[in-house]
């Protein structure tokens, strides 16, 4: 792969990953289809969702709205973008050092 940061990690096709953790336990089931297609867990007692996704900016605003609509309770979002590393790790099986 040659091409900028940028270029490289669109290319690579790396996908955020989004942890919401709420105050109530929630349902992958109870997931609005928009929600329920990407890569979900929910882990912590119903309350971590952790979803993969290619649109981490749509799909935060997605969710919010959707715990909001259920009185469900956020408590805290982070999202995680893909690195440089990731990429490398992702291509080759081997981390920097190795």
């Amino acid at each position: 792969m040659i091409g900028t940061p940028r270029e490289i990690l669109a290319e690579a096709g790396g996908q955020t990953r989004i942890d919401i953790l709420c105050d109530l336990p929630i349902q992958i089931a109870a997931l609005p289809p928009v929600l329920s297609a990407e890569k979900s867990t929910i882990l912590n007692e119903g309350k971590l969702l952790t979803m993969h996704t290619a649109q981490p900016a749509r799909m935060i605003v997605e969710l919010v709205k959707w715990i909001d609509q259920q009185g469900i309770g956020l408590a805290d979002i982070q999202l995680k973008r893909p690195t440089l590393e990731d990429v490398f790790i992702d291509l080759t099986g081997k981390r920097l050092r190795e």
